[in-house]
This record gives structure tokens, C-alpha cells and sequence, in this order.
């Protein structure tokens, strides 16, 4: 639907709605997955709204790819991580005295 809001958009020569519903359409991406896309379409959105001087709708396209970085750098630093049941909790203990 929101591909066929962006022709129609396009169409009709509106071009903060299509960079708006790029933006949207590029959420849903991300949601399912498709984060290459996503990003890609975010930042045509943006650019658009940058020719526009859409400064409110840019710092929301800003403000959701530094989310989605920022959320994406701390998937990847997860699954670095050993399972939680791998993980030692025998506290450690300093070295015993020499004799």
C-alpha cells in the first residue's frame, strides 16, 4: 500500500508525501527484516526532505537510522556473547600466599 501511496504521490507531483511515506515504508522494511532496503530508502527519504527543508520530518528520519544503528550494533555485540548458561559464576578468588 504504501508503494502505491509513493506513485501516487510521485504522480501527482507531491514530493514531501512520497518522502514521507518513503520514510514510512522503510520503517515496515526494517521491521521484516529487510535492513539494506531500509536504510537505502530512508536516506532517499531524506535527502528528499533535505531539498524540501523539512527540518521536523529530517530529524525523524535522523533520529530512526542513529535507532537503527545504535540497535543493530548492540544485536551484533549480542551475539558475541556466550549464552548466559556458559557463562562462569564461580566467583573468583585471589591467589593464595606463597609459602
Amino acid at each position: 500500500m504504501l508503494r502505491e501511496v509513493i506513485a501516487r504521490a510521485a504522480k501527482h507531483e507531491r514530493p514531501l508525501l512520497v518522502a514521507i511515506a518513503q520514510r514510512d515504508l522503510a520503517q515496515l522494511l526494517s521491521r521484516r527484516g529487510d535492513v539494506t532496503a531500509a536504510k537505502e530508502l530512508a536516506q532517499t527519504a531524506r535527502a528528499a526532505l533535505e531539498q524540501l527543508g523539512a527540518k521536523v520530518e529530517i530529524a525523524k528520519v535522523d533520529a530512526w537510522l542513529q535507532e537503527r544503528t545504535i540497535q543493530r550494533t548492540n544485536d551484533l555485540a549480542d551475539s558475541f556473547l556466550p549464552p548466559p548458561a556458559m557463562i562462569q559464576t564461580t566467583p573468583l578468588r585471589p591467589p593464595s600466599p606463597g609459602p
